[in-house]
């Protein structure tokens, strides 16, 4: 039985980061500096806070592009 937990916790994981390298990919590509950089990277840092004791791999989404 944990065994199946495993594995569907790691595929949500792996999920949570597929798209969080997506959001990445959209940060980068808007090339973002100044004011705007720091506002993302609160909003980021307070959508996580905000997920991540209900569901990290929704928590990944936005821990992923930080790592950049």
């Amino acid at each position: 039985m944990s065994g199946g937990l495993t594995v569907i916790r790691t595929v949500q994981r792996v999920l949570g980061t597929v798209v969080g390298v997506a959001v990445l990919a959209l940060l980068a590509g808007m090339d973002p500096s100044g004011l705007w950089l720091v506002a993302i990277v609160a909003l980021l840092q307070f959508a996580i806070e905000v997920v991540i004791t209900r569901n990290y791999a929704l928590a990944l989404i936005f821990i992923t592009p930080l790592a950049r």
